[in-house]
């Protein structure tokens, strides 16, 4: 159909004959894939909700992924970067300061969470939290999809639990 399409004509198309929105397609490559291709769309899905995500969701991500990895990770992964970042304040916390995401690219990013995931499967189930906040600040869907992912891949918790991380109404949504 093309933008100068009459009205009622965008009105008789049936909601099949829309687009499957990307989120379904997501879930739905990520449910049928083996593990390892799952954790490569996981740790895309990371880099890109730190690649579209408000400066200070970007470095408290940041700073959860580096607590997460050892020492060989944050070495190899970008020219040392993230040890540098890491290594600044001490190992106990990483502060990540709004300079320092200058130099941090997404892809970046993807390749430590693709790291973290190796090394554990449930390495990102800390990030649901986050993720939902920043779905709820700023519309998210790359986070939406990315909470819903990781909370698939969580170990089963109580209904109480989920409450407590908003993430049971974002996984019904």
């Amino acid at each position: 159909m093309n933008a100068r399409a009459p009205i009622h004509a965008l009105e008789s198309v049936s909601t099949e004959q829309l687009p499957i929105p990307i989120e379904q397609l997501v879930q739905e490559a990520y449910s049928a894939s083996a593990l390892e291709t799952q954790n490569r769309i996981l740790a895309r899905l990371v880099g890109k909700t730190f690649e579209t995500a408000p400066v200070t969701t970007k470095a408290r991500l940041l700073e959860q992924l580096l607590q997460s990895v050892g020492m060989l990770p944050l070495i190899t992964v970008a020219n040392g970067l993230f040890a540098r970042l890491r290594f600044r304040a001490g190992w106990s916390h990483p502060v990540i300061r709004q300079s320092d995401l200058v130099s941090v690219r997404s892809g970046d990013v993807a390749t430590l969470a693709e790291q973290l995931l190796q090394m554990r499967s449930d390495a990102l189930i800390g990030l649901i939290p986050l993720l939902v906040n920043a779905t709820a600040q700023s519309g998210s869907r790359v986070a939406s999809t990315l909470a819903t992912l990781l909370h698939q891949r969580a170990p089963r918790r109580r209904a109480s639990d989920r409450r407590a991380f908003g993430v049971a109404s974002l996984c019904a949504s």
